[in-house]
């Protein structure tokens, strides 16, 4: 059999192709290798190159570029001054100056006057106006808790989005009644606040809370998911109640009514018609010294238990302790208003009995000048140097001071 011949290249061609191919290849690497190399890591730290003589010719032909019209705005600062137009070029530059003053000052009043707003909408618990009104104010205004509270309020407005979708489609859940409707809708929106403040823990007990008498509450277990990043077996639906009345009682009884009051404020939300929850808060407030807010909660008290007799009489010694305390506070002021009007009074000249390191001394040894002299113008001051004097009026008589 004949064997079978096939084309063969000339020598040169086959030469030529393979440097094609080499060339391509290499165009190729050099174009992939940097790009693979950035995608697989960190980019890589570039060491700072010294600057080359041509560089440094480029900085010293800017330096003298900078030195010459330094040298021209002196010349037009001699020349101003010489024809007498320098103080209207200040002029002109002290209202610009001026001008920007009352920009960024209005700017701020602008600030504050929509942060005292969103702060109103948000105790309101108006997330959605809150929200709103973000979205239309301007950037300028950011701050970076007010960007971390619009994202917070937008995810509430995507989660009421998403709720009101899902009702259109599967239709209202008929199998609650009124009361616990009301309830979940309240600590819902608590929780809502809570997350706001910061107070994740708390936010979490009240969104149990909530899922504990609605299951299936939509809102609350996307805020869980989404807001507090926890997943359905990350916490136990349960009646946290209890939690809360051992707590309250255990921080009544141990000397703490501050956080008997916070524990005692998270139940009112659970229970709110419960007026146990409002006695014991009374109780809290009247340790603290606070009649004023002791009355209020005993009087809500005394509305949803009107045949609690004990109550009234505890609300009467109340008002007469918060009217105790009122002229006390008067009295106090009025005494003080009088001894800045004697302090501040030019006429007098007063005469210096003793110096002391210490305010209890001097005060010590007014006391004493004051009861041999019979007068109430002895005055302490402190002086610039820290130490306290004591001094009268020049025409007081001093002989009997010891």
């Amino acid at each position: 059999t004949m064997p079978v011949k096939f084309p063969l290249y000339k020598k040169n061609q086959y030469k030529n192709d393979q440097k094609i191919v080499r060339t391509v290849a290499t165009i190729l690497s050099i174009m992939l290798i940097p790009s693979i190399l950035l995608g697989a890591g960190e980019p890589p730290e570039f060491v700072e190159k010294p600057k080359s003589r041509l560089m440094k010719i480029k900085k010293s032909k800017k330096d003298q570029v900078k030195n010459n019209n330094l040298t021209k705005e002196r010349a037009t600062t001699n020349t101003a001054l010489e024809h007498g137009t320098f103080q209207e070029h200040n002029v002109i530059n002290d209202l610009s100056d001026l001008e920007e003053a009352i920009t960024q000052n209005n700017q701020t009043k602008d600030h504050q006057k929509m942060t005292k707003k969103l702060n109103q909408l948000i105790k309101l618990k108006q997330f959605d106006t809150a929200y709103i009104t973000l979205q239309n104010a301007s950037q300028n205004y950011f701050t970076k808790d007010t960007l971390k509270m619009k994202e917070k309020l937008k995810l509430f407005y995507l989660i009421e989005k998403k709720a009101s979708e899902n009702t259109s489609m599967f239709g209202k859940d008929e199998s609650l009644d009124e009361v616990t409707v009301q309830a979940t809708r309240r600590l819902y929106r608590e929780a809502q606040a809570a997350y706001l403040g910061g107070e994740l823990d708390l936010s979490k007990d009240l969104l149990i809370q909530t899922l504990f008498l609605n299951r299936r509450h939509f809102q609350a277990k996307q805020l869980m998911r989404y807001g507090l990043k926890k997943t359905r077996d990350a916490y136990k639906i349960e009646n946290l109640e209890n939690k809360y009345w051992k707590t309250s009682l255990i921080s009544i009884y141990s000397g703490y009514p501050e956080r008997a009051l916070k524990d005692l404020e998270i139940l009112s939300y659970f229970d709110p018609e419960n007026p146990l929850i409002f006695e014991r808060m009374g109780s809290a407030y009247y340790s603290m010294g606070k009649p004023k807010d002791a009355i209020q909660a005993w009087k809500r008290t005394l509305y949803l238990d009107p045949q609690n007799k004990e109550l009234k009489i505890f609300i009467t010694n109340a008002e007469k302790e918060e009217k105790r305390q009122s002229q006390e506070l008067k009295r106090m002021l009025n005494q003080k208003k009088k001894k800045n009007k004697k302090e501040t009074d030019t006429d007098v000249k007063m005469q210096v009995l003793g110096v002391y390191e210490s305010s209890n001394r001097a005060y010590s040894f007014a006391q004493e000048v004051r009861q041999q002299l019979k007068t109430d113008s002895v005055v302490v001051k402190e002086r610039m140097d820290g130490k306290w004097e004591v001094s009268v009026p020049q025409n007081q008589p001093t002989k009997e001071v010891k």
